[in-house]
């Protein structure tokens, strides 16, 4: 698992995969700023999106992302890849995807 103080304040990129409305194979990449708080990470997509906290067991999967993927990713220092039932075209409906815990 990748150091938490490592991870503060870096890019990270979010790779959703699952199905569209369409019921095809789609892929949905989304962008903020891990920012540790305590002993956990906001996925921070200040200031227009909502931003979350990231679940344990998410955290753990967090990659650097590979040469091929670096310039895909819009340079993003990091990156999650995780599989969902269907991805949306809305961006704010990404906590829901993935479940994390929810804070005030």
């Amino acid at each position: 698992m990748i150091d938490l103080n490592y991870l503060d304040g870096k890019t990270l990129a979010l790779i959703l995969w699952g199905n569209n409305k369409e019921g095809k194979s789609d892929i949905q990449v989304c962008f903020g700023t891990a920012r540790k708080k305590g002993r956990e990470i906001l996925f921070d997509r200040a200031p227009s999106k909502n931003s979350f906290y990231l679940d344990q067991d998410l955290v753990s999967q967090i990659k650097l992302p590979d040469g091929s993927l670096q310039q895909l990713m819009k340079g993003a220092q990091f990156v999650l890849s995780l599989s969902v039932t269907s991805v949306d075209d809305e961006e704010d409906d990404i906590e829901t995807l993935i479940r994390p815990k929810k804070r005030a």
